[in-house]
């Protein structure tokens, strides 16, 4: 939420901190070549340019965003830590191919990780340090909210809870005239302090330092002539956006040519993410074909042996901007199914081939899939494609279920390695949604990878796959 309070100074901050990264990776090579005392600089510089896009690759260099709430800067220093160490990783790998591991000092090496980590952490805490303290009003004055309904009262437990800003609050303004000396809901309650025009006046004699306006829909003509009302006063004015926690929880500020526009619902591939998700697929879907087509072309032919009909059918699923795509999989039923009307897999199917429940069970039906991973269809990782029905059904009883739809489906994802699979029922696929737009709130390659590291234990043999 705090991402909102001051937008052009957040764009200023995500723009120096993807240097940031990149100077304290170059600045900590040097220290460690200098502490050493060596005098091949020829050798340990190309290592360090190779460094910055590796840990770019890895999911290092994210614009850090001015955080204040503790668990959301640890997020920030494990993404952070974790790339820097797939980077030395990485930078292990290329040398040990090149045969040069036992030109480069390990003792420099290990301060270069050392003074890597120490850096990117440390720059971090100073962020931290200098947009806390510079969130505190200056003359010590309190802050407000304009309006005493829920969004006010949400809004006002939010501020309370001291992760997003240190002014102290004094309360909030009634839209119309004061009818109680203090508002409550859930527990949590706060002194009316007047009406808007109390406002305005006490505003202009100094006495807040800040106004969150934070009225009711319905009070639009009020709310506009009460920020037009308030520029005559020395007050810092914000209007609290008129949307749901989830859907900020997604937010961020971007630049229309000049125009600042908040974007509440984005694909999280944007830009260099995009060859980096691309790049990805197309790697691990190769890999992956190369480890699984013999076992690919035994299961077709155990199901052309073992009951009438195709090895392989395809459904068609929404993919990316829910266009409609043809997902590919191995025949696990005696029914090929792909109407209107699609009846989900149960545990004891009486739809089920001979090596069908089998495949099921092992994930071994979602193999052809690479196909249309390499094609462009699916990715890896990303939430799971449902038939053309079922997203018919549940896009009406879930809310945000399409949001899934602004990435490619992947063939695993967050919501299959926490055992949320198949879609039997409303409650179980609102976990599987809810997972599934954390991903997407979160992503990047680190994520993927260790997806992808926890998808076989996870998938095969779950007692939800059927």
């Amino acid at each position: 939420m705090e991402r909102q309070l001051k937008p052009v100074r957040l764009q200023r901050v995500s723009a120096a901190s993807l240097c940031a990264d990149a100077i304290v990776i170059v600045l900590s090579l040097w220290l460690a070549y200098r502490l050493r005392g060596l005098d091949n600089a020829e050798l340990y510089l190309p290592a360090g340019l190779v460094a910055l896009p590796l840990y770019l690759l890895f999911g290092g260099g994210t614009p850090v965003r001015e955080r204040t709430a503790i668990r959301e800067l640890f997020q920030e220093i494990r993404v952070a830590l974790t790339a820097w160490a797939w980077t030395l990783a990485g930078l292990l790998v290329i040398a040990w191919t090149a045969k040069a591991t036992a030109d480069y000092s390990r003792l420099a090496v290990g301060f270069w990780a050392i003074f890597g980590a120490l850096g990117l952490v440390g720059w971090r805490l100073t962020l931290q340090f200098a947009t806390r303290h510079g969130r505190t009003s200056p003359t010590g004055a309190p802050a407000v909210i304009a309006g005493a309904g829920e969004r006010a009262l949400g809004f006002g437990r939010f501020l309370q809870s001291g992760a997003a800003f240190d002014a102290a609050l004094a309360g909030c303004f009634a839209e119309s005239e004061r009818t109680a000396e203090e508002v409550e809901s859930d527990g949590f309650s706060l002194p009316v302090l007047g009406n808007l025009e109390d406002l305005v006046e006490r505003a202009g004699k100094g006495e807040f330092s800040t106004v969150f306006v934070a009225m009711r829909p319905e009070a639009g003509d009020a709310c506009r002539r009460l920020v037009a009302a308030l520029c005559d006063t020395p007050v810092s004015v914000y209007i609290v956006p008129n949307t749901h926690a989830e859907e900020l929880a997604h937010a961020r500020w971007v630049d229309c040519g000049g125009l600042p526009l908040v974007s509440i619902f984005e694909t999280p591939y944007s830009g260099a993410n995009s060859w980096v998700k691309r790049t990805e697929d197309v790697v691990l879907a190769l890999l992956m074909l190369l480890v699984s087509a013999a076992p690919m072309l035994i299961i077709a032919a155990a199901i052309r042996l073992t009951s009438p009909g195709p090895a392989l059918f395809r459904q068609r699923r929404h993919g990316i901007d829910g266009r409609e795509i043809r997902v590919l999989k191995f025949r696990t039923m005696t029914v090929i199914e792909d109407g209107a009307d699609v009846r989900q897999a149960v545990r004891e199917d009486d739809r089920y081939t001979p090596i069908g429940k089998f495949l099921r069970r092992t994930s071994l039906d979602e193999l052809p899939q690479i196909y249309n991973v390499l094609r462009g269809d699916m990715s890896v990782v990303g939430p799971r494609p449902h038939a053309v029905s079922v997203n018919l059904q549940y896009r009406e009883l879930i809310p945000g279920y399409m949001l899934r739809h602004r990435v490619r489906p992947g063939i695993t994802g967050w919501a299959q390695i926490h055992g949320l699979r198949g879609s039997d029922s409303p409650e179980n696929m609102e976990k599987r949604v809810r997972y599934d737009l954390w991903y997407l709130a979160r992503w990047s390659l680190w994520l993927d990878l260790w997806i992808v590291a926890r998808s076989v234990p996870a998938l095969v043999g779950h007692r939800n796959a059927f």
